[in-house]
């Protein structure tokens, strides 16, 4: 197999540790219509002074790559697998189609070992929506923010509404309305660090996203994947120093909260689809008017149930 090119600077200039060099081995799997998870059980091994990780890139296999028969999208953020608690999910929209698990190991090590990884099959729901680039180009633009606006605080993905912006105290999505919510993000308020506040969307019984640290979106787009709950919590100075109180609505009628405390966990017991969830923070010390003043809204959803359970 032919190399690719690779050009380097002139002989005088210092090439020195530019180039490294990788040895890789790649497997294709068939896969029928679908959605499914892949995971890393373990971490590859690899000798100490190695220069890389372990790793393996999930990807359609040529000609059934993204925008085809296969899309994928990585939690958090790519398609890259080398540690524990990274996943990618997968959808197939076609029988037969074919997924490419390339290993990346480094060259000169003869120990090195992939990642071994979990493949869990999730269910027909991504094979009766619509592919996902039809459910984007069909879902509305995030809502406008003037320029002299702070940033939302809090952006949800919400099935077939696209992204939606809401502050702190508005409910994000609605209740009742049939449209799950697909993944979000939230900006750390002035006054808490980034690295202080966190967050992870609830996936299946006993399988979570990995933390992800605040201003970084957790879940999926487009992939007809509904979250079934999220987790927030406080560390360090945002800890000592502030309150978080959260509630939250489900497809099947449940209602939780609200819930007060550093580390927060809202999904039902049945992990039905979240539909919308309210997040209150503000500094510690404040009695009830005060705490909701604080924030932008109190209103309820649009449509709550009257069915109300409650957990802490």
């Amino acid at each position: 197999m032919a190399q690719p090119e690779v050009r380097l600077p002139p002989s005088g200039a210092d090439r020195s540790d530019m180039v490294a060099e990788v040895r890789s081995s790649a497997h294709m799997l068939t896969i029928q219509p679908g959605l499914y998870c892949i995971s890393v059980l373990e971490p590859g091994r690899a000798l100490a002074q190695s220069a890389m990780l372990p790793s393996t890139r999930i990807s359609g296999a040529p000609g059934t790559g993204q925008g085809g028969s296969i899309s994928t999208v990585g939690l958090p953020s790519n398609e890259w697998l080398d540690t524990p608690g990274q996943a990618v999910l997968v959808r197939a929209s076609s029988p037969n189609s074919r997924l490419l698990l390339t290993n990346y190991l480094p060259r000169g090590d003869a120990t090195a070992t992939p990642p071994k990884l979990h493949i869990q099959r999730l269910g027909d729901i991504a094979a009766a929506m619509p592919a996902p680039a039809e459910a984007i180009a069909a879902a509305p633009p995030a809502e406008a923010v003037p320029d002299q606006a702070p940033p939302p605080a809090i952006v949800a993905h919400v099935q077939r509404d696209g992204d939606v912006a809401r502050g702190f105290g508005e409910w994000v999505g609605a209740a009742g309305a049939g449209r799950w919510i697909e993944g979000f993000s939230i900006a750390a308020p002035e006054g808490v660090a980034t690295q202080d506040l966190e967050y992870q969307a609830v996936l299946g019984r006993g399988w979570l996203s990995p933390w992800i640290l605040s201003g970084g979106f957790c879940g999926s787009r487009g992939m007809s994947l509904p979250i079934l709950g999220l987790r927030v919590r406080l560390k360090g100075a945002a800890h000592l120093n502030y309150a978080c109180e959260a509630e939250a609505t489900f497809g099947d009628g449940t209602r939780i909260g609200p819930l007060v405390g550093a580390e927060i966990a809202c999904e039902s017991d049945t992990l039905a689809p979240l539909e919308s969830f309210r997040l209150m923070l503000a500094p510690k010390g404040l009695d009830a008017g005060e705490f909701a003043a604080a924030n932008v809204s109190t209103m309820p959803p649009r449509g709550a149930r009257k069915s109300v359970r409650m957990k802490t």
